[in-house]
């Protein structure tokens, strides 16, 4: 993925838009396969080639989910790779990007505590 790409889906993370194999807890682990249900037809040779490919995470957006979910975990008949590089440089972006919008929400809490609404007409109207 070049910048662009990584950026749109650093900014689709935060946004809760994508579900991530770094999303299950250790205990749901060996759930991959029930949530990204098309790794199970990997052959040894497509397994072989993700493991060359440094591939180091499976995502996949919440709106291609399927209708039924797997211990609460929603399903996919779809899914997407993130390579080792790839993710070095998506980290860096997902958590600027969290301390910009946390900065942001901040900023306008503290600027709401200062301004007052006024409605048209006076503030008893």
């Amino acid at each position: 993925m070049n910048d662009k790409e990584l950026l749109n889906l650093a900014e689709e993370i935060n946004n809760g838009r994508v579900f991530g194999d770094w999303m299950l807890d250790k205990e749901e682990n060996g759930m991959v396969l029930s949530v990204f249900m098309t790794l199970i037809f990997l052959n040894d040779k497509m397994r072989q080639k993700l493991i060359d490919d440094k591939v180091v995470a499976i995502y996949e957006h919440l709106s291609e989910a399927g209708n039924m979910s797997v211990n609460g975990l929603p399903t996919f008949l779809s899914c997407h790779y993130i390579t080792e590089p790839e993710m070095k440089r998506l980290n860096p972006m997902v958590e600027k990007l969290k301390a910009a919008m946390t900065k942001a929400k901040n900023d306008i809490l503290v600027g709401s505590k200062s301004t007052r609404i006024v409605r048209r007409g006076g503030l008893n109207a």
